[in-house]
C-alpha cells in the first residue's frame, strides 16, 4: 500500500510518457523522448490540438458576427436572443417578438442553422438554433446555460 498522499502511476504509463523539462536553462523546452515512435504521434496530437484551439477562436470570432449580422437583419421580428451551450454545441435562441407562430421568422432561423452548418469556415463550431415565443425570464433561463451566455438585444 502507498503511504497518504503519494499517487500510484502503472509503470507502463511511466515508460510511454514523454518528458519535458520546464526548468531547462534556455528558453527552449528539452524533449526526452522514450520511444522516438511514441513521441511522433503524440506530438502531431499536440499540434493538431494547437491548431484546433487556434482554429476555434476564428471560428468563434466569425460565429459572433454572424449572429450580430442576422440578428440586425431580424431586428423587427426578434425581441432578444441568446448564444449559449445544449448539449455539447452551441444553442442560438431567438426569442419572438410575438407569441404568435410567425413562418418567416421560424424560416429565417432554419435558413441560420443550415447556413452555418454548411459554412465551410465554421467547421470547428457546432450550433443549433432555435424560436420560442416571449415568456418569462424564468421560462427562457431553462434553456440557457449558466455557464456560457451571450445575449443580443436591439437599441
Amino acid at each position: 500500500m502507498a503511504p497518504e498522499g503519494t499517487v500510484n502511476v502503472s509503470t507502463t504509463a511511466v515508460e510511454n510518457a514523454v518528458e519535458l523539462d520546464w526548468f531547462a536553462a534556455s528558453e527552449f523546452v528539452e524533449v526526452n523522448p522514450r520511444d522516438q515512435q511514441r513521441f511522433q504521434i503524440q506530438k502531431d496530437r499536440a499540434i493538431k490540438i494547437l491548431q484546433l484551439a487556434n482554429d476555434s477562436e476564428a471560428q468563434l470570432a466569425l460565429l459572433f458576427n454572424k449572429l450580430g449580422a442576422w440578428f440586425r437583419e431580424h431586428s423587427a421580428s426578434v425581441k432578444e436572443a441568446y448564444l449559449t451551450l445544449r448539449d455539447a454545441r452551441f444553442a442560438f435562441v431567438v426569442i419572438s417578438v410575438t407569441p404568435e407562430c410567425n413562418d418567416e421568422l421560424e424560416d429565417a432561423v432554419s435558413n441560420l442553422d443550415i447556413q452555418i452548418a454548411n459554412d465551410a469556415d465554421l467547421d470547428v463550431v457546432r450550433m443549433n438554433a432555435i424560436v420560442l415565443p416571449p415568456v418569462s425570464p424564468e421560462a427562457i433561463s431553462s434553456f440557457l446555460d449558466k455557464r456560457f451566455i451571450l445575449t443580443f438585444r436591439g437599441r
